[in-house]
């Protein structure tokens, strides 16, 4: 598990950029793929990250990941698709590699 939090911290600023390299002792088939559509964002507290647009990180076979829509964006929430559906919270464990897309609609106000 230590090894997994170093690690974790390690992709923080790789996964704000966009995508995380793997390292030697985590599959590379374990990776959470994440695409926002829309001017909306989504927040991986694991890496205390957010992603805007589209980001990738690789994971230890059997990571719980929770991502979390932000809710101070231009743009309403529309749901999830891929690995997660509605829209709450979407909690992974991650087993294979994983796709998720979250969509935002513009906002109503503007």
């Amino acid at each position: 598990m230590r090894r997994f939090i170093i690690y974790v911290a390690a992709l923080v600023a790789s996964c704000a950029e966009g995508t995380a390299r793997s390292e030697a002792d985590v599959d590379p088939a374990m990776v959470v793929s994440i695409a926002v559509m829309g001017a909306g964002a989504v927040r991986v507290p694991a890496l205390n990250s957010t992603c805007h647009g589209t980001c990738s990180f690789p994971v230890a076979p059997g990571s719980i990941i929770r991502l979390d829509v932000v809710e101070d964006v231009p743009a309403s929430f529309a749901g999830w698709s891929g690995a997660c559906a509605g829209t709450g919270a979407c909690d992974l464990v991650v087993r294979e590699r994983v796709s998720v897309a979250a969509t935002f609609a513009p906002s109503p106000n503007g």
